[in-house]
């Protein structure tokens, strides 16, 4: 497991992480814009604007994908599962991939529903959910090397 160091040191920087996140304009309540566009083109400027959500979209997916395929390496050399939730369905492989990813997709769906009313609630919900499973996979990975030894 890890130690209280290697807690507080991850810690530390996954909250470093959400601050700079938030201090490079990620957050910013309304993008900065130059001059108007002319109307067709009002579409895709907006699409070119969100190109930072959709790569912590991308991250938060990316994380997740980590979590469960080292979580599974881990189980395979004896580790236990500590989710209590987790624990119910995750020696069914294809309805915990499953289950995962329609979850992950959900919850990026809502925060897309929400960025169009609050974008700057939906940056940092984001951000938070990317430094908790920063957090999640790479506890899975220290406990994958540590039961496969």
């Amino acid at each position: 497991m890890l130690d209280a160091k290697a807690v507080t040191r991850l810690f530390l920087y996954t909250l470093l992480a959400l601050i700079l996140c938030a201090e490079s304009g990620f957050a910013s309540p309304e993008p900065r814009k130059k001059a108007a566009p002319p109307p067709n083109k009002e579409r895709s400027l907006n699409k070119a604007n969100d190109t930072p959500y959709h790569l912590m979209e991308l991250s938060y997916l990316t994380l997740n994908a980590i979590d469960l395929v080292t979580t599974f390496h881990s189980l395979d050399n004896g580790a236990k599962e500590l989710n209590p939730i987790a624990r119910t369905f995750i020696k069914n492989r294809p309805l915990a991939i499953a289950l995962k990813g329609g979850l992950s997709l959900t919850v990026l769906y809502g925060l897309r529903k929400v960025k169009t009313q609050n974008k700057t609630a939906a940056y940092f919900t984001l951000g938070l959910l990317n430094g908790f499973y920063s957090y999640v996979a790479t506890n899975n990975i220290i406990v994958s090397f540590q039961v496969s030894r």
